[in-house]
């Protein structure tokens, strides 16, 4: 698991299992199976088809408790040319929504190509606005999304950090937290 998170409106864990392509969801105090983003029953029926792949490389959950939101990095490895933030209800558990993160055509690349790929990674979100940030694994960039009521309507901005290195004490990787 790479990402776990408590939403405590709903007295429900969240978890992401990057490997095999799943979000799954337990009751916080029994940590039974609430709901699984993995089809079992497709899995039984066609064992050759085990991958069930409703997002591809989730990373991190956050939950926006006042909006009942869960949003989920999906960091698309292996080839993918664009990535997103996954958001579901976490009532329904509905998924609602991708938001397209995608490549950034004028980034330089390291040969492979796959460095213009945006991987969004960590979360942080400011629960009053619904503003949801997520860092980029690849980039020297951040992305803000702009939550309105009705999860169709998110603006994605893309920010560019002047100096990344400063921006992480040297290390060049930076967490939300630290915007």
């Amino acid at each position: 698991a790479h990402g776990v998170y408590v939403d405590a409106a709903h007295d429900n864990v969240w978890v992401t299992n990057t490997r095999d392509n799943q979000v799954t969801v337990y009751d916080r105090e029994s940590l039974d199976l609430v709901w699984t983003s993995y089809d079992f029953d497709a899995a039984k029926a066609d064992p050759a088809n085990r991958a069930q792949v409703e997002i591809s490389h989730p990373r991190e959950v956050i939950i926006d408790e006042v909006h009942h939101r869960a949003y989920v990095t999906a960091a698309n490895r292996g080839g993918a040319t664009d990535s997103s933030i996954t958001v579901y209800d976490t009532v329904t558990f509905e998924r609602l929504r991708d938001i397209a993160i995608p490549a950034r055509a004028n980034y330089p690349t390291t040969g492979d190509n796959e460095s213009a790929y945006a991987v969004p990674m960590g979360l942080d979100i400011d629960e009053a606005t619904g503003t949801v940030y997520a860092n980029d694994f690849r980039t020297d960039q951040y992305y803000v999304l702009d939550y309105a009521a009705d999860p169709a309507d998110y603006a994605v901005e893309r920010v560019d950090i002047p100096n990344p290195l400063a921006a992480t004490e040297g290390l060049g990787l930076l967490q939300p937290l630290g915007l």
